[in-house]
């Protein structure tokens, strides 16, 4: 019989999350360091009898009414393609027994290509979404010299001369290090237009995913830091959370580089698969696309509805995400106004 269980114990979630081939945004630590803001992590075991054939790390997050709260399941749920369906539909039933009417629907958003598993039609295609949908996933199992060879030219060549310009890549072991990485994101944040979280945030994310979550600088011939990678790891994939390169890395054309050693390094633990964490158009996503020749569709966001005042959300959504878009903005102008007085 299908049903599905709480777990309570770290040690054995992470452990199946990696044993599984599960994403890192699945494993407790992720929850934990959520748990530090506004939301609230539930652990769902879905169990054949003895064996856990599915698991799912369910993120809540309080709403004003009519809404209650959101559950949303990042990168998940965890579980072979064989038993998607049941597992869809052994949560759905567990969500609608506990959740209906406390939270307006959960949202999934696995890293499964393809189509959505039969029996999953209660799921629908959701309006609003958290993770892209695309992105470029390298197969590290593959030697390096296939991997380079699906490269663009351009690519090649800034991967050559970066070898020839004494750079180091050196783990992050303490705050110290964070702290470094930290100047590299503000400086790339203030030349993008974008805001970060507070710097406790990246502190937490260092502390509660300990191994989980390696963090690596790139520093250059001078000695200085010049570059940084936030990465998530487990087995199966090397999820690149946050990076770039400072003003002088930026004139070294170090960041190509940078990210080919972090590529080898995780190739060389055993890591699988190596996700450069979503594609748009932009010029970010046209620097991805150089690493190779391919593209990676997952099935994307689904939402299953839970509360009558879902369609309410839909709409209300985006409408709120404007107007914050507009306040940080907003707030944006002030500050420069007030560093440039």
């Amino acid at each position: 019989m299908v049903d599905v269980k709480v777990c309570t114990e770290q040690a054995a979630w992470d452990a199946h999350i990696r044993e599984h081939g599960g994403h890192p945004l699945q494993l407790w630590g992720w929850g934990t360091l959520k748990e530090r803001g506004a939301w609230r992590a539930a652990r769902l075991q879905v169990v054949d009898g003895e064996k856990v054939i599915g698991a799912a790390q369910v993120l809540r997050r309080s709403l004003p009414f009519p809404f209650r709260s959101f559950l949303y399941v990042p990168r998940g749920p965890v579980c072979a393609p064989e038993d998607r369906g049941r597992v869809l539909k052994a949560l759905r039933d567990y969500l609608k027994k506990n959740y209906s009417g406390k939270a307006v629907n959960i949202m999934i958003e696995p890293d499964w290509e393809g189509s959505m598993p039969a029996g999953s039609e209660e799921w629908k295609p959701a309006r609003n979404k958290l993770l892209l949908g695309d992105t470029l996933v390298l197969d590290l199992t593959q030697d390096e010299e296939t991997l380079l060879a699906a490269m663009h030219q351009k690519r090649r060549q800034d991967i050559r001369k970066f070898g020839n310009k004494g750079f180091e890549l050196r783990e992050v072991t303490d705050h110290a290090g964070i702290a470094r990485c930290l100047e590299i994101y503000k400086e790339i944040a203030d030349r993008a237009g974008f805001e970060l979280h507070d710097d406790a945030y990246y502190y937490a994310i260092f502390d509660d995913l300990g191994e989980g979550s390696p963090v690596y600088e790139l520093v250059d011939a001078d000695g200085e830091t010049v570059g940084f990678q936030f990465l998530l790891v487990t087995p199966r994939v090397a999820f690149a959370l946050y990076g770039g390169v400072n003003a002088k890395g930026r004139k070294l054309r170090a960041n190509g580089g940078f990210e080919w050693e972090c590529m080898k390094l995780m190739k060389s633990q055993g890591v699988e698969q190596f996700d450069l964490n979503g594609l748009l158009n932009d010029r970010i996503s046209d620097f991805k696309r150089y690493f190779a020749k391919h593209e990676n569709h997952f099935v994307g966001s689904y939402a299953l509805p839970l509360s009558v005042a879902n369609p309410l959300w839909e709409v209300a959504l985006p409408q709120a995400k404007k107007v914050m878009s507009k306040s940080r903005g907003l707030l944006a102008k002030v500050k420069a106004k007030i560093q440039g007085a």
